[in-house]
């Protein structure tokens, strides 16, 4: 296996592919159903329901409305909310509070005589329980939830003795981990959590719309920011809103993703973006193993992103069938990219393999590699012409368009990947 190169892109062109896939995810992923987007999120990029919900975790614990929140959380655990109550109670040889003379003198006869040390007073007590601490209370649990039950594999038992009093504003001292800054915001959440006054404050399985109101609208600014974390945390787990989920994608999958991926998803939804605008995005709906369909013509076309028709392809693995006889087990071999066109009821199939590479020996490596998909499948219907193509990023070109296009395997640029889209969505 040859090594690639290391400085194949420079950071212009990864943040030049990531604003592409930005705007092809608005175009498509991001135009649907609400409640069919998780899935296209775990769909593409080839995440599972639990550890979506663990990036949505930590997009949620890494945010800046978090962040904002934790760093007021000391002065407003400070500055709690309260409603003063009077109650009558009665004491003996002490006053606390205002005395209540008609009372007073009432027990005192009531009594049988006149004691005079016996008094009714109303002293002032605070109340904590009110409807914004209740949102509190609530908010500080989630994020302990949301730390244990879903990122729980990043906990370090030596943390909280090391970083439980870093105060929020020095989180830049630790800013090259985002672990530990998950984990610093979740121990001054828990630490606040031990506060007495929450003894008294109720607990509430949901947040309804007037209290989030309240909140938005108090006077103390503290409990506003309360209010912009909470939408945040509603946008993200409750509603799923688009505009959330959206911003999620974009910090959490495709700014961390590797180049490899980057480059993948781009020839991908480069195909999605050249078929017919009515096209049907199956990523979208649960069950397809499709993830575009559309027609060309005359010619249905499905594209396939890291999957096959499993139905089809399981059935005419011979390497499969090989390794099954022994303890070493296989997967499905599954290429980046599989094209699907079908024609007066045939379906043929095409190969597409990503390499982000300018290396000739990798590119020649891949080409072997592909050969191998081909015999892998015996008994597919693969395309008559071009059955199997390797797009790399630079280092090849055509020098003879219709030969190239004559043989078992295409080899592609980037450049000549786009220009050539015509061709490989054809059976022409």
């Amino acid at each position: 296996m040859y090594l690639r190169e290391e400085k194949l892109w420079n950071s212009e062109i990864r943040s030049d592919m990531i604003q592409d896939l930005k705007e092809y995810l608005s175009l498509y992923l991001f135009k649907g159903n609400v409640s069919n987007v998780s899935y296209g999120i775990e769909t593409l990029f080839q995440l599972n329901a639990d550890e979506l919900k663990a990036q949505k975790a930590a997009h949620f614990l890494l945010s800046d409305e978090l962040n904002e929140f934790v760093k007021i959380l000391p002065f407003l655990m400070r500055n709690l909310a309260h409603s003063s109550q009077k109650e009558m109670i009665e004491y003996k040889g002490l006053i606390r509070g205002k005395v209540d003379w008609s009372q007073t003198y009432k027990r005192r006869y009531a009594n049988g005589f006149d004691d005079k040390s016996l008094f009714v007073c109303l002293p002032a007590s605070k109340s904590y329980d009110l409807e914004e601490n209740q949102l509190l209370k609530f908010m500080l649990m989630r994020i302990v939830v949301l730390f244990e039950k879903t990122l729980s594999f990043i906990k370090n038992p030596d943390f909280e003795i090391e970083y439980e009093e870093i105060d929020a504003d020095e989180e830049e001292n630790i800013v090259n981990n985002w672990h530990d800054i998950v984990s610093n915001r979740y121990y001054l959440v828990k630490k606040a959590l031990r506060n007495v006054y929450f003894n008294s404050i109720s607990d509430v399985k949901s947040i309804k719309p007037k209290v989030l109101r309240k909140a938005k609208n108090h006077r103390n600014i503290y409990y506003q920011r309360l209010a912009a974390l909470y939408e945040l945390y509603e946008e993200l787990f409750v509603y799923e809103d688009l505009y959330a989920l959206k911003e999620l994608v974009e910090e959490q999958l495709l700014k961390p993703a590797s180049d490899d991926t980057l480059f993948e998803l781009f020839i991908f939804f480069s195909l999605v973006d050249y078929l017919p605008e009515d096209k049907e995005l199956g990523l979208l709906v649960y069950g397809n193993d499709y993830s575009v369909k559309s027609t060309i013509g005359d010619v249905d076309v499905k594209v396939y992103y890291q999957g096959v028709p499993k139905q089809v392809f399981s059935k005419c693995t011979k390497y499969k069938k090989i390794f099954d006889n022994y303890d070493i087990g296989v997967n499905l071999r599954r290429p980046d990219v599989l094209i699907e066109l079908e024609k007066d009821g045939k379906k043929y199939y095409r190969i597409v393999e990503v390499k982000r590479t300018s290396n000739p020996n990798y590119i020649r490596d891949s080409v072997y590699k592909v050969l191998g998909y081909l015999n892998d499948f015996d008994g597919i219907p693969f395309t008559k012409n071009i059955p199997g193509v390797i797009t790399c990023w630079e280092g090849v070109n055509m020098d003879n368009k219709y030969g190239a296009f004559d043989q078992e395997i295409l080899i592609l640029n980037k450049q000549d990947f786009l220009e050539n889209l015509n061709e490989l969505l054809s059976l022409e």
